[in-house]
């Protein structure tokens, strides 16, 4: 097996970065004098980091193989770039020796540090949701989003995986829309609500207070509302009979009846 992997074609690549954390791709063409001067060291690098886990290395052949070099936007011979789970994390350009073999080294290691947690994943499993998405060449347009399955890059969501989609959209949109109707507080009662974190990951679910529910607890984020004060000691106004409202002053000129 060769430690060098040759992009044949942007799907290629694609698959190429869904399992592995870093790739580094040496962009080169046949007629490139530099790039040739160069490609011993590359070598000697790819096979130093053979056995690092989650890191490959990539050579990419500018005429042979133009969609990749315009994603990247490689305007000169020889150019190394360093994806970082996709994204464009480092670039060398130029016969550099002292830069290139840096530049392998530090991502060596951080794709070593990342053990067998840096790399995407073994991809969709069936009753899952897919495990990877794969990014659109050079992080922008073109492509589009595309998923991994068993391994392989596909262009579109898996049935499944989309049907549950819709399905936790349905138990949300019903869940608050209840909630809501028997509150008395319609906003707060749907904000507390269970179903306002519904199917979301963990990591993304908003804390609510300790009080709430359907009934309508009011807006969180303030102070509990004092307790009420006793009798007479201003917190409101008792209620009275008739005769006393049109003794009070709010009564005067007789327009209470």
């Amino acid at each position: 097996m060769t430690t060098i992997q040759t992009i044949t074609s942007p799907s290629h690549l694609s698959t190429i970065i869904s399992k592995n954390a870093i790739v580094i791709i040496d962009f080169t063409a046949t007629w490139c004098g530099p790039c040739k001067a160069i490609t011993p060291i590359f070598e000697a690098l790819a096979a130093k980091h053979a056995k690092t886990p989650n890191l490959a290395f990539a050579k990419c052949d500018v005429d042979a193989c133009q969609e990749v070099s315009r994603a990247y936007s490689v305007r000169a011979m020889p150019t190394f770039v360093v994806l970082q789970r996709g994204s464009e994390a480092d670039r060398v350009t130029g016969a550099n020796r002292g830069a290139l073999m840096g530049a392998v080294e530090k991502w060596a290691a951080v794709a070593g540090a990342a053990g067998g947690s840096g790399a995407f994943g073994k991809g969709y499993k069936l009753g899952g949701d897919p495990g990877v998405v794969v990014p659109p060449l050079g992080g922008g347009g073109g492509g589009g989003v595309r998923y991994v399955l068993d391994g392989r890059v596909i262009d579109s969501l898996p049935i499944g995986a989309w049907a549950r989609g819709v399905l936790r959209v349905v138990i949300m949109f019903l869940g608050l829309y209840f909630t809501s109707l028997f509150s008395l507080d319609a906003i707060p009662a749907a904000e507390n609500s269970m179903f306002a974190n519904y199917g979301k990951p963990r990591e993304q679910q908003k804390k609510k207070p300790g009080f709430g529910g359907f009934g309508g607890a009011g807006r969180p984020g303030g102070p509990p509302p004092p307790p009420p004060g006793p009798p007479g000691s201003g917190s409101g106004k008792k209620l009275g009979t008739v005769d006393s409202i049109r003794g009070s002053s709010g009564c005067g000129d007789g327009s209470c009846g």
